[in-house]
């Protein structure tokens, strides 16, 4: 039972996966705008990761909206989810997209 009284009691399970999803979603956002955010992620990667996340950033935004809709979301899955985008889809070297992923990851701790 999420978020439902019962006997009395009101439970807040799911609630850490919704921050999590807002921040996921905020960051997106971030992303997308060129916020503070970008300056932070790109400011931890190396010469290579940083030039493949600023010709990938939309495409890691939508990314990061899609799993911001993952029920009771951990910071844990969206980098192991987004780490799995980037070598799949985006077909980006391993040791780029692992830094990326855990950039994002910490960007997130940072938010949340």
């Amino acid at each position: 039972m999420k978020n439902q009284e019962v006997s009395g009691e009101f439970t807040t399970q799911g609630i850490k996966g919704k921050i999590v999803s807002a921040a996921v979603r905020a960051l997106a956002q971030g992303i997308r705008s060129g916020s503070w955010v970008v300056s932070k992620i790109i400011g931890w990667l190396d010469e290579g990761a940083a030039k493949a996340f600023r010709k990938h950033a939309d495409d890691i935004a939508d990314e990061l909206d899609y799993i911001a809709k993952i029920p009771d979301l951990a910071v844990d899955t969206v980098r192991k989810k987004l780490y799995n985008y980037l070598v799949n889809d985006l077909e980006l070297d391993s040791g780029d997209a692992l830094v990326i992923a855990e950039a994002v990851e910490g960007v997130l701790w940072i938010l949340l």
